[in-house]
């Protein structure tokens, strides 16, 4: 989990390069320039990646705002990795602007009103494996009736302006 804070202070001599990042609840916790890490945007979240080669993090000044996951170091709590907060908003921008899917599954019994849709699937990544279980496109079909009295409907949406939509299997296209 990402957690972000301010820094203090860092000292940038050659021999220190570390430095303390103050949290809004006041807590301070230690970081080193060498647990500075890129970041770029994965699947669904933030990954954590080393910076291109022949190029490295800038300092971080005080009141620099560094995103960071919380490890446990020799003397206690350390931002490990972190980076500059500006790498964090880049790639969430990019994550966001990634349509985002699920497939749904209502199952109803014969002479019952349907049950509550389940969702089997969300992501944005159609080459997700766990996708091809929960809607394969040779087995599954946006209607499903069997013989025994029960029905089975499966259906993919697309997040819409904050509202989902259901539309055609999206890897179709």
């Amino acid at each position: 989990m990402f957690e972000k804070g301010a820094v203090k202070f860092f000292d940038s001599r050659d021999n220190k390069r570390f430095g303390f990042i103050r949290l809004e609840s006041g807590e301070e916790i230690f970081f080193h320039f060498n647990d500075g890490r890129n970041m770029e945007a994965g699947k669904d979240r933030p990954e954590w990646c080393d910076p291109p080669r022949g190029k490295r993090l800038w300092d971080p000044k005080a009141n620099d705002v560094l995103v960071f996951e919380r490890t446990i170091g020799n003397q206690g709590p350390k931002a490990s990795p972190w980076t500059h907060e500006q790498l964090y908003l880049r790639a969430m921008k990019v994550i966001n602007s990634r349509p985002r899917y699920r497939v749904m599954e209502q199952i109803t019994t014969a002479g019952s009103e349907p049950g509550e849709p389940i969702k089997l699937w969300e992501g944005t990544d159609l080459n997700d494996p766990n996708l091809t279980r929960a809607w394969h496109p040779q087995h599954d079909r946006p209607f499903f009736a069997h013989d025994d009295g029960f029905e089975i409907r499966k259906w993919f949406e697309v997040l819409t302006q904050g509202d989902w939509v259901k539309t055609e299997d999206p890897r179709r296209y």
